[in-house]
């Protein structure tokens, strides 16, 4: 329902999130998820700084690069849910924002 309040990116980073939490692997080599999801590698390494950012807005999960940015090291706590990263994500969208003040 309110998914076209939140933006490329931020879509982009939740199915980044998505994607490493489904296979559950610690390490990731960074061009083999470009591939998976279908981006160059530079929009890839941009979805991964942007998750590497959001870790200060939800901190159930860990992410390193390693290897000159070759390799990627991502690691969920046992508190780790994807509709909580959805929630965030929508929460600081303004759509959102102007609704809930609309609604409250």
């Amino acid at each position: 329902m309110f998914e076209e309040f939140i933006d490329i990116n931020e879509r982009r980073v939740y199915q980044f999130l998505n994607y490493c939490y489904e296979r559950d692997e610690k390490l990731y080599v960074v061009k083999d998820i470009a591939l998976d999801l279908n981006y160059t590698l530079v929009k890839m390494n941009s979805v991964i700084q942007q998750a590497e950012s959001f870790c200060e807005r939800y901190p159930e999960y860990k992410l390193s690069f390693l290897s000159e940015n070759k390799m990627i090291k991502v690691e969920f706590s046992s508190q780790f849910l994807l509709s909580k990263v959805y929630s965030i994500l929508l929460e600081g969208t303004i759509g959102y924002r102007f609704l809930r003040k609309d609604l409250g």
